[in-house]
């Protein structure tokens, strides 16, 4: 379990760094804050994957 819970944090890790790569080529304000809304809620997924794990 160990394993596949390592695989989708790095999914998640990786999704997070192109979403803020994509955020930081918009030109949009409305781009940005939708971006930033996929950010954190895959930055919170993560963090609960880290609370069941630990």
């Amino acid at each position: 379990m160990n394993d596949s819970l390592s695989n989708i944090e790095k999914k998640i890790n990786q999704r997070i760094q192109e979403l803020k790569y994509k955020m930081k080529k918009a030109n949009q304000r409305t781009e940005t804050d939708r971006l930033w809304v996929r950010i954190e809620a895959l930055q919170w997924t993560l963090a609960q994957i880290l609370a069941l794990r630990g």
